[in-house]
């Protein structure tokens, strides 16, 4: 077993060290459960996440739930949680108008910087889990719906407008566009979260291998936003004491920050990272205008103590 534990985690560390234009981070979470009765439980969890190859947080967690289980193969969950989120600087583009019907021409384009700033979140869940033994296997299927609201918020955020010329696309002029933006409105969002898990369970065996994918809905259109694929190792150290080492893929298909009308504009920074504006000599190139979407390459440790 433990040779299996070892070729899984070099295997992923393969693939990390693979995704080098992918973001990775460093997930750790402690998580308190006190049992109250057969069917009932409570616990309180604290999470802290890192970002951009590990170097930046991203958020820290607090929150409290409740567990309810009226039979072996049915559980009910309910919390709330507190996130305070950090927001990296960025600069992000459009295209507001076009020269032709199919757009393919653009005439306008508008550049808008932002910069790093905190902000909380607000999260409240309700979720049902069903399991299932199939020898030593355990499947699960969880459905979570979960509300988020983040209350308004100052930051600091500026922009620029492009007129390209009607032939050759080239910039022939630059001008400020937008003024300082101060406030980020509040914003409320709600997710259908889907998982489905195999565990591999053996009467005995301290070591807990387990493997899922969780699919995020949500947005104006109720579509996917969000995919996770995880695989890890549970191992119990004893009746009160686990830790668990899981390495995750997560594909984010929109920005979570209410900004998904802009696109993450590439190349434009000098060599010390610096953002560049001055395009009055650069012809446009639909390639520095990447989507929002976003993939992260998580290596997770979480702890558990029951009582």
């Amino acid at each position: 077993m433990k040779r299996i534990t070892i070729l899984m985690v070099l295997c992923l560390a393969m693939m990390v060290a693979r995704a080098q234009s992918d973001d990775f981070g460093i997930w750790t979470s402690i998580e308190v459960q006190k049992k109250i009765d057969k069917k009932w439980s409570a616990g309180f969890e604290t999470e802290f996440r890192l970002q951009d190859n590990a170097k930046e947080l991203e958020r820290w967690t607090a929150g409290v739930s409740g567990v309810y289980k009226p039979t072996k193969w049915l559980k009910f969950e309910a919390g709330y949680k507190f996130i305070r989120y950090y927001t990296l600087a960025e600069t992000k583009g459009k295209v507001t108008k076009y020269l032709d019907d199919d757009e393919l021409e653009p005439k306008n384009i508008k550049i808008r910087t932002s910069d790093s700033y905190w902000n909380s979140r607000h999260r409240v869940f309700l979720s049902a889990t069903l399991h299932k033994k199939f020898g030593n296997f355990e499947v699960s299927l969880r459905e979570q719906g979960q509300y988020n609201f983040r209350p308004e918020t100052s930051m600091s955020r500026y922009g620029m407008k492009y007129m390209l010329n009607e032939w050759d696309s080239e910039v022939v002029d630059s001008r400020k566009d937008l003024s300082e933006i101060d406030t980020v409105k509040s914003k409320s969002t709600f997710h259908l979260r889907s998982r489905l898990q195999v565990e591999y369970d053996k009467k005995g065996l301290k070591w807990k291998p387990f493997a899922s994918v969780e699919m995020y809905n949500g947005g104006d259109n109720f579509g996917i936003d969000k995919m996770r694929y995880t695989a890890g190792v549970e191992y119990k150290i004893n009746k009160k004491h686990s830790v668990e080492v899981y390495y995750r893929y997560q594909h984010k298909s929109s920005a979570d920050n209410g900004e998904s009308a802009f696109n993450t504009v590439k190349n434009f920074t000098d060599d010390s990272g610096t953002p560049v504006y001055d395009f009055s000599n650069t012809n446009y190139d639909p390639s520095l205008f990447g989507r929002n979407d976003r993939s992260t390459h998580v290596l997770g440790f979480d702890y558990k103590f029951k009582f």
